[in-house]
């Protein structure tokens, strides 16, 4: 792909945002890197090259003379979350890792669209992100028990009648990697949805086929719904015989990325978008 490089940049476009058409509420601070996403060959997946030092308007990009800082692949299909954010973090000139709440858990996810809709962020505020997750690998779940020792019992509040050992299979898990990047994650859960992808059938994933997976990645109290997330496994990816399907346990690790979606979502409510 690298030798490829030249064609892709070329036939790249400007990504679509929640700030096109918007005025923005504050100027980025100074100190704050800019530039310029584009992405290829569309913008439901592939890949997004970011630049600065070229110029972009409404309805056209100037790539002339404009300096490449960072190129990861991207899915924008995802799962609407609200997320307060905690603090964003700009790792080096270009990639940027918002933290926040998502429900009752702290998360860590790369910001896919950062110099388009910086000027939005402010901690301590809440916004909706599409968040998906993009699959280093993974597989069936495991069947994994855990035996009750006599203080877990007392920890978890088990009555004495309770079994002695408690089985994991629907357990529904999302734990960061901590010797990875704080946006690593391993996931295990049920699968609810699977929608096979394919360069006849929605299109491929850089020249790859598989499945984009929705699946329950974490269980809160009554108070919030449960965190689901879409997760495109490639075939390269998927390690079962048989492809994932509904009502399966699946578990690995991902990369989980995402982009704003609503600045004001107390305000005007939208839906999540499908492909």
């Amino acid at each position: 792909m690298v030798d490829e490089l030249p064609t892709i940049i070329g036939s790249s476009l400007g990504t679509v945002s929640y700030s096109d058409g918007r005025p923005v509420p504050r100027k980025v601070p100074a100190e704050w890197p800019k530039g310029v996403h584009l992405c290829w060959p569309n913008n439901n997946r592939g890949l997004i090259t970011t630049f600065t030092g070229i110029l972009r308007s409404s309805s056209s990009v100037d790539k002339e003379g404009g300096e490449l800082l960072s190129l990861y692949p991207f899915f924008s299909e995802g799962i609407q979350a609200s997320i307060e954010i905690r603090q964003v973090f700009v790792l080096n000139r270009a990639e940027t890792l918002i933290e926040g709440s998502w429900g009752q858990s702290h998360i860590s996810f790369f910001d896919t669209q950062f110099f388009s809709n910086c000027a939005w962020y402010k901690a301590g505020e809440a916004y909706d992100f599409i968040l998906s997750g993009i699959a280093y690998e993974a597989k069936p779940a495991e069947v994994r028990e855990i035996s009750i020792t006599p203080e877990t019992r007392q920890i978890l509040a088990l009555e004495e009648s309770a079994p002695p050992v408690i089985s994991m299979e629907d357990a529904a898990m999302f734990l960061p990697i901590t010797e990875w990047n704080q946006d690593d994650y391993w996931f295990h859960g049920p699968v609810l949805e699977v929608k096979p992808f394919s360069k006849e059938r929605f299109g491929d994933m850089l020249g790859q086929s598989g499945w984009q997976i929705r699946v329950i990645v974490m269980r809160f109290d009554e108070e919030y719904e449960d965190a689901e997330l879409k997760i495109v496994v490639t075939q390269r990816a998927w390690s079962g015989s048989e492809p994932p399907k509904v009502g399966q346990n699946v578990e690995g690790r991902l990369w989980l990325q995402g982009y704003l979606w609503n600045a004001q979502p107390q305000f005007n409510p939208v839906l999540t978008p499908e492909t």
